[in-house]
């Protein structure tokens, strides 16, 4: 019974043993596999500062309190650890592998092979030239009879250089015929610039000191971009008119100060004392010098080619010449002023309405001044009363007469850039009629001149045009779009050795004209690089200057070529941007001086050569036929254009004609349209005929 209770349990004190891990070695070994050991010595490394950062001055600065109070520290550059100073990662892979190549090669061998044919003439001659035979003879006795001469010939040709020039060995003479090259060597004589008053500067203009050989004048504008300049528009700044002497090319003689930039000027002819300039502001101002300023008329030259006043301000501050008037803005253009052109003196203007007429004498003083700018107006200023009223300072500097041009199609201001005055014909000799009267004269007009747009169009114009009733007077006669490139002309000037010829250069090429002539007469080639002036040869009719944005001075010469340039110099490394040449006072002066501005403010003066001055032979009147020919075959154009139009106009009148009467032609259409139906029928008949025959001469008929 006892054996089926349940196990005693009795309370008896634990007797403590030891642990036995089962998996304690596999867990030391386990770590074990983890542990790093060292495999050298550990290095030491002592950290010191050197002695005299010691006790330097630091400076503490508040922080801002508060609990909330960051500090931000942002991390700092060690200049001894850069970014080249990184090792990076890189993942590469490289197989080198052999290039295969598969060729191959056959040697050909030309192996001799003897071979012969015969034939009878019979197999080459045709019948009915058989009787040709007996002329072998004459043509064996032609070869005998020729054959000393031709051998002459041959040994001529092998002992005498047949592509040798025939006047290569002749004499070189002042100027060796039209468009010699032998003696265009071009020369820089003098080259002025100013580090304190050209440096970062364009020269925008460039005139030489009248009745004077050795000095010039030049105005600089800043040399910056179009945005640049929106940015400083309104602002005024000291701009400088420069004078040079030949004799001092590092500082200009004398300084014309401005207000604004000066964008344009031009001496008065009859007192070169006195000079004109318009304003980037559309103002125009008026300078006065004295000869000391000048200094051209100080004493006699020396030895040296110096003046006494030369001698004198050598070491010395440059005069600084202020304008003596300026004239009102409110009565002035509202853009620069692009261009200025004098008057005849023997002109006279009124105030209203701006009549001119003959009213003054030829070697009187120049009274009238025309300027225009991009706002499109025409103002003729009276510049000798101006001048005989500088002391007063309460006469306003106004114009005298305004003309504002406009497009006659939208009624839009038109911009002009350049301006030229254009003199009225020669008056006709009296004429009688039938009966012994005299015809009535007609109005010369003393008006008139020529202008070019901002878009590179020619007007011609009449600032003193009479309007009608109704309508506003016609400024602008003719219009010439031919030369329209969407940017201004860039020159425009009237050949000095015939009044009738105008020269236009735009960007990519130029442009003669004539008056009275609605088309061009010449329009040159495009350049490799654009233009950015021109100018005629003072001498020589047929020679054109163009100066270009790459530096370099185009000459065309059309006695030599007219689809290319003759030759090009080098003369800056910037754009040039004026050309102005040395008014000659004696005529058959050997020197001849040309002066050019670049955009780096560099003012050069060059001289041309021999050939480039004198002019060749018959040239003028060479030079006058070709711009008759030019302008005949201007007119052959107009007349063809004229016919072809009016035979475009006549043949689609007749097409209009026989569409109208097509509806009452349907019957002979149709009978038309059965007639070809036949033709076509009866063509496939003796093809089919033609074909049957011809299988049946090669056998190939089936049985």
């Amino acid at each position: 019974d006892n054996l089926d209770e349940g196990p005693v349990v009795q309370d008896l004190p634990r007797t403590p043993r030891e642990y036995v891990s089962e998996t304690a070695e596999d867990s030391a070994a386990a770590v074990d596999r983890f542990k790093v050991e060292n495999s050298r010595s550990l290095v030491a490394i002592q950290v010191s500062r050197a002695r005299r950062h010691f006790g330097a001055p630091v400076k503490f600065t508040d922080a801002p309190g508060g609990q909330d109070a960051t500090l931000t520290v942002r991390p700092q550059k060690d200049p001894n650890f850069s970014q080249t100073q990184e090792r990076m990662e890189l993942d590469r892979g490289i197989q080198a592998v052999h290039q295969v190549v598969t060729s191959a090669t056959q040697t050909t061998w030309w192996r001799p092979v003897n071979a012969a044919i015969q034939y009878r003439p019979e197999d080459f001659c045709h019948t009915e030239v058989q009787g040709r035979y007996e002329e072998v003879d004459g043509l064996a006795e032609f070869l005998t009879g020729v054959s000393t001469a031709v051998e002459e010939a041959l040994q001529q040709n092998e002992t005498v250089d047949i592509f040798k020039p025939e006047f290569a060995n002749l004499g070189d003479e002042d100027a060796t015929g039209f468009g010699s090259k032998n003696h265009s060597n071009i020369k820089e004589v003098r080259n002025f610039h100013d580090v304190a008053y050209t440096k970062g500067k364009r020269v925008e203009a460039v005139q030489w000191i009248p009745q004077e050989n050795n000095y010039l004048a030049c105005s600089t504008v800043d040399n910056i971009s179009f945005y640049d300049r929106v940015e400083h528009m309104g602002k005024a700044t000291i701009s400088h008119v420069l004078l040079w002497s030949w004799n001092e090319s590092l500082a200009p003689h004398a300084i014309l100060l401005s207000p604004w930039e000066v964008t344009t000027f031009k001496f008065w002819p009859w007192d070169r004392h006195f000079l004109i300039g318009g304003l980037s502001s559309g103002q125009l101002a008026i300078w006065k010098l004295s000869d000391y300023e000048l200094g051209v008329s100080v004493g006699q030259k020396n030895a040296r080619g110096s003046t006494q006043a030369d001698d004198d301000r050598k070491g010395h501050h440059q005069p600084e010449i202020r304008e003596r008037m300026l004239s009102t803005i409110d009565d002035s253009h509202k853009r620069p002023v692009m261009a200025l052109e004098w008057l005849p003196a023997k002109l006279e203007i009124a105030q209203r309405k701006g009549r001119t007429t003959e009213g003054n004498p030829d070697d009187g003083p120049v009274k009238f001044l025309v300027s225009t700018a991009g706002d499109g107006q025409m103002l003729i200023w009276d510049v000798k009363s101006a001048i005989d009223n500088l002391t007063e300072s309460d006469v306003p500097f106004k114009p005298l007469h305004k003309v504002q041009l406009q497009r006659q199609d939208s009624g839009t201001e038109m911009g002009c850039c350049q301006l030229l005055y254009a003199p009225a014909p020669p008056e006709p000799a009296e004429k009688k009629e039938e009966g012994g009267k005299k015809q009535k004269k007609e109005e010369r007009v003393h008006s008139c001149f020529w202008a070019s747009t901002e878009e590179g169009e020619l007007i011609f114009g009449d600032w003193a045009a009479k309007g009608e009733e109704d309508r506003k007077p016609e400024v602008i006669k003719r219009m010439s779009t031919v030369s329209k490139t969407f940017r201004p002309m860039l020159s425009l000037e009237k050949s000095p050795i015939f009044s009738d010829i105008l020269l236009g250069v735009t960007d990519w090429s130029f442009f003669l004209w004539r008056e009275g002539v609605e088309q061009h007469l010449f329009q040159s080639c495009y350049a490799s690089a654009y233009f950015t002036c021109g100018c005629w040869s003072p001498t020589r009719p047929g020679v054109i200057f163009l100066g270009r944005l790459d530096g370099q001075l185009e000459v065309w010469d059309f006695l030599d070529q007219s689809h290319k340039p003759s030759f090009s110099h080098q003369v800056a490394s910037g754009a040039l941007t004026c050309l102005q040449f040395l008014k000659q006072e004696k005529r058959g002066q050997s020197e001849q001086r040309l002066a050019i501005g670049d955009e780096q403010g560099h003012l050069h003066v060059l001289v041309m050569p021999a050939n480039l001055v004198k002019e060749q032979g018959k040239e003028k009147p060479y030079m006058l036929d070709f711009f008759d020919r030019e302008e005949r075959r201007v007119a052959y154009f107009a007349e063809r254009r004229t016919r072809l139009e009016g035979l475009r106009e006549e043949l689609e009148k007749h097409a209009q004609e026989a569409d109208a009467a097509a509806p009452a032609e349907e019957g002979d259409d149709a009978a038309l349209a059965d007639m070809e139906s036949q033709a076509m029928k009866a063509a496939e008949e003796a093809y089919q005929k033609l074909e049957k025959q011809f299988r049946e001469e090669l056998g190939l008929t089936d049985n």
